[in-house]
This record gives structure tokens, sequence and C-alpha cells, in this order.
């Protein structure tokens, strides 16, 4: 919050406003189970297979650096071939916060239920799977709602009075997947600039083992995220920042 306090939607000592069943089952979602030591070990055994899959890994971590950064919200898309791994690889990514399941929403949801979940994300990645659902049509109607992702506000709505309802806002980092690339020839600048896809088989087509995370992430998640907070919130903010420009000066 713009107290510099890092809370969890789950937090408890707080009560979240949260009045429609969609949204509280994505707070229900930020929850911790399962030993911490048994995600590190499929952490590891994850990071071994593949480039994308330790980059991935590491896009789970990013949001909450997007403030302390100045940088602007970001979308990744990572297509390829079917059975590759990339729904499993984005699961991997969100269970460093919470249930994949609850945490991950859907573009067959409508685009107000989609930028109701990126208002809630705040500082947190934000998983839309199922594009592949889609008709060819609604996929080229996706190009607003990402472009607003990305942009981190949602449409003006007016009320029946004739006056605008407050605009909802958010920085994340967005995580697709598909079999085919997010932007196209007609995609907004804007978004094609804030987009970052990729061609990949995440997991180094090892399918049994992305297969199998879909079974222990439901019961393994959690405690990663929980204790980057505690310690981004411990941490020299000027002392992070020097760090990242040499990193970006190479």
């Amino acid at each position: 919050d713009e107290t510099g306090e890092f809370i969890l939607p789950s937090d408890s000592g707080y009560r979240l406003d949260v009045s429609d069943g969609d949204g509280r089952s994505v707070v229900s979602g930020f929850s911790v189970a399962g030993q911490r030591e048994d995600w590190v070990s499929l952490m590891r055994q994850a990071r071994s297979m593949s480039t994308m899959s330790r980059f991935l890994l590491a896009a789970g971590f990013a949001p909450p650096l997007l403030k302390l950064f100045g940088q602007r919200n970001y979308i990744l898309h990572v297509h390829g071939e079917s059975r590759g791994g990339k729904t499993a690889a984005l699961w991997m990514a969100t269970s460093i916060w919470g249930h994949p399941n609850k945490l991950a929403g859907s573009f067959s949801s409508t685009d107000t239920g989609i930028e109701g979940r990126a208002a809630l994300y705040n500082d947190l990645p934000l998983v839309i799977n199922e594009r592949e659902v889609l008709s060819k049509q609604q996929k080229d109607s996706l190009q607003p709602l990402l472009y607003r992702l990305s942009e981190g506000k949602e449409r003006a709505r007016g009320r029946k009075d004739g006056t605008l309802q407050a605009q909802r806002t958010w920085r994340t980092m967005v995580l697709t997947s598909g079999e085919g690339p997010l932007s196209t020839e007609h995609s907004l600048g804007g978004m094609i600039t804030r987009t970052l896809e990729f061609d990949s088989v995440p997991f180094g087509g090892q399918e049994a083992f992305a297969k199998s995370l879909y079974f222990h992430l439901p019961h393994c998640h959690g405690h990663a995220g929980r204790e980057y907070a505690a310690q981004l919130q411990l941490a020299n903010r000027e002392n992070l920042y020097a760090r990242y420009q040499q990193t970006r000066e190479g």
C-alpha cells in the first residue's frame, strides 16, 4: 500500500470488503499449504529443466518490484505447441503466492471481472488462462482489454445519474499462455511495447513433470511469497534500486 506495507488480501488483521463470490474465492486463494521444503524441492527440479522455467519462476517474484523500481505494468505471454507445459509453468509462478487454481483467472470471464481481479492483485502477478477456448472474433476483441491491463486502469464507466464511477487502478505483471502469439499487427502500440512473448516449451519437454505440478501445487504453495515480501519490507530500498541500475547497465 502507499505506506510501504505489503499486505496480502488474505492477511489476518485486515478486513477486505469483497462482496462477489469470485472475489471471495480469489481472496481465499492467497493461502499457505504443505511443507516449504517440498515446494523448494519442486522448484529446484523445475529450474534445472530450462532457462525458460527459471525465467518464469523469477517472473512470479517480480511484481512487488515494479513500484520500487518505478516500472510500468507489462504482459508476459508464453505460446507454443499444446501439452508443452505452458499452463503448468504459470501455476508454478502463481504458487509462490497461494493456491494456483484459485488465483488463476480465465479469458472467458467478462472484461469487468478481469479488471476487478487486476485491481485486487496490486503488486502481485495476474495469471489469465484459457485463451484458446475463445473464438477468433473473441480473441481479436481482447486487444482493448489487454491494452487497459498494461495501462493499469479500467475503462471509464458512468452512473445512472450521469456522473462517472471511480476508476480502479492496478500495478501488476500479467502472465498468459496460448498456442499462438498474443499481439497482432492490429495491436495498439502501447500494448506491444509492454508485452514480452516467447515461443517456448517451459520444462524442456518434460511432460510428466509438468503434469505432476497439477497434483502437487494445490497442496504445497504460498510459503515463498510471504517470506519474500517480509524480506522486501526489511531491505534497504535505495540499495535495491542501485543494484537494479547496475544490472540494467550491465
